[in-house]
């Protein structure tokens, strides 16, 4: 099986959501402070959870590039 690069995979709306994503992972980072143990911990926690909806949007554009009649697409149910 051969793959193709799709560089248009993601929707304006989903590379939007990534975007902000980021943007919130930059500020939490930026306005966490206190004792240096609790902090790692408190971005540990914020990173697994950023993480986890990033996998829901690529999975999701994944799921549209590899076939959406074998993958669920978000909102979206297989018949």
């Amino acid at each position: 099986m051969s793959i193709t690069p799709h560089l248009d995979a993601l929707t304006l709306a989903e590379k939007e959501v990534l975007d902000h994503l980021a943007r919130a992972w930059n500020t939490f980072i930026q306005q966490v402070t206190g004792d240096q143990e609790a902090v790692d911990e408190d971005q540990r926690e914020f990173m697994h959870h950023i993480h986890g909806a990033q996998n829901m949007i690529l999975a999701n554009a994944a799921g549209r590039v590899y076939g959406p009649e074998r993958y669920r697409l978000r909102g979206g149910k297989i018949e």
